[in-house]
């Protein structure tokens, strides 16, 4: 019976902890320039999307960068995070609070990362801090043409589809080589 109820304790601890609006947890992971893992007090591991920005990728030019810089802002760090969503991979959204900091418009500011209009379009800060970082060369904006992380991901995508075979069929009378 007591095992009964500790595992029920421990799921409803679980279920409210992943409920809830705000999550404090310690940064364990850093996978890119907008992704992070955390860890909540309870144990539990969560991966985190920032929300509102898009940071390129690790293979596209400034994505090292770019997961440095988050690094160095919340690497091993004990951090809030205002959820905002869940997305299609199970992913936590959300803004990543640092000593009462934007960590997202942080980056934004940094010029580590994109305001991502899409889904986050009445973000006035955020557009701001993005054209600031562009008007004054920070991080990816020091570039000559930039190319955004959703039109990198297209383009490598494009690469990737396989060409259409031909129609045209060899003539029959002609035998394979051996």
């Amino acid at each position: 019976m007591r095992k009964l109820i500790a595992i029920l304790f421990l799921l409803l601890a679980v279920v409210a902890q992943t409920r809830a609006d705000t999550l404090r947890a310690r940064v364990l992971w850093i996978h890119d320039g907008d992704t992070v893992s955390v860890a909540a007090p309870n144990g539990l591991w969560f991966k985190v999307r920032l929300w509102g920005v898009d940071a390129p990728e690790l293979d596209q030019p400034g994505g090292r960068d770019s997961m440095m810089a988050l690094i160095r802002l919340v690497g091993r760090k004990q951090v809030t995070v205002d959820i905002k969503d869940r997305d299609r991979y199970g992913r936590l959204i959300g803004v990543i609070i640092y000593r009462k900091k934007d960590i997202n418009l942080e980056m934004l500011k940094l010029g580590q990362a994109w305001y991502y209009k899409q889904y986050a379009p009445k973000q006035k800060s955020y557009a701001e801090a993005e054209a600031e970082a562009q008007e004054k060369r920070r991080g990816l904006w020091s570039e000559s043409d930039p190319v955004a992380p959703w039109e990198w991901r297209k383009q490598q995508r494009q690469k990737k589809k396989p060409v259409a075979p031909s129609e045209e069929r060899p003539p029959a009378d002609v035998k394979p080589a051996a």
